[in-house]
């Protein structure tokens, strides 16, 4: 592997080589350009911040953390938000259309005989829903796909994502004592407070985000915020 991320840096230096590794590899730290990480901290922070003054870029990997038994959608809504205060710049669903079953009958998958190396092949079950985040229109006659309540969700923390990207913005652009830069790091203070790092993983969203009206209270927050800070002048805030 390092010896072909050799070859391809040799061809061109600018081609970013990514691979999703889940774990940091020490071994492949002059091989790999995009890091693709677990985002529930199975990376510690510390080793993301090297690979980040190294360069680096990190992508989140979500395998198998966004299944139909977890209620409050939490990794869907909150991924936009690791990326936002960890320094990701994307994260990647490994596959959003993808069933064993009839998805519209059956939240589950049916085993499969897969393999990961050579002379070694096993049966495994994906967790309950994995990659149901569209649905195929064709078995009810739709003309498209179907969205999912966890697309929406997904969405909707791209939004999220937007307001602290804004917020962050203004506050960079503000003197560090102004109240309004003030008001700002309050804010996005907040925001970093409410969901830990490592956590518990995505099949157990209640642990990840036991309040979700807590998430829907700081939104409305930062909007009150923008709106405040728009109807002054800037040399005011």
């Amino acid at each position: 592997m390092k010896a072909l991320c050799q070859m391809i840096h040799q061809v061109d230096p600018a081609i970013p080589i990514y691979s999703s590794t889940w774990h940091h590899v020490p071994e492949w730290d002059d091989a790999l350009d995009v890091w693709g990480i677990g985002h529930y901290g199975i990376v510690p922070l510390e080793e993301m911040r090297r690979q980040l003054q190294r360069g680096k870029r990190i992508w989140f990997t979500t395998d198998g953390q966004m299944c139909l038994d977890t209620p409050f959608c939490a990794i869907e809504r909150l991924l936009p938000h690791y990326c936002f205060h960890y320094g990701a710049e994307a994260y990647e669903f490994w596959g959003v259309a993808w069933s064993t079953y009839d998805p519209y009958r059956y939240g589950w998958h049916a085993y499969i005989h897969q393999s990961d190396k050579p002379g070694k092949h096993y049966w495994v079950r994906y967790p309950n829903g994995d990659g149901y985040l569209i649905y195929p229109g064709g078995p009810i006659g739709h003309d498209g796909p179907v969205s999912s309540i966890r697309l929406e969700q997904a969405r909707e923390g791209v939004e999220d994502y937007e307001y602290l990207y804004i917020l962050r913005e203004w506050l960079a652009k503000l003197p560090a004592d102004s109240p309004a830069a003030q008001q700002l790091q309050k804010v996005l203070q907040e925001a970093a407070r409410l969901f830990s790092f490592p956590n518990p993983g995505g099949r157990y969203s209640s642990r990840i985000l036991p309040d979700p009206d807590r998430l829907l209270h700081l939104r409305r927050q930062w909007g009150q915020t923008m709106e405040a800070l728009s109807d002054k002048p800037e040399t005011q805030r």
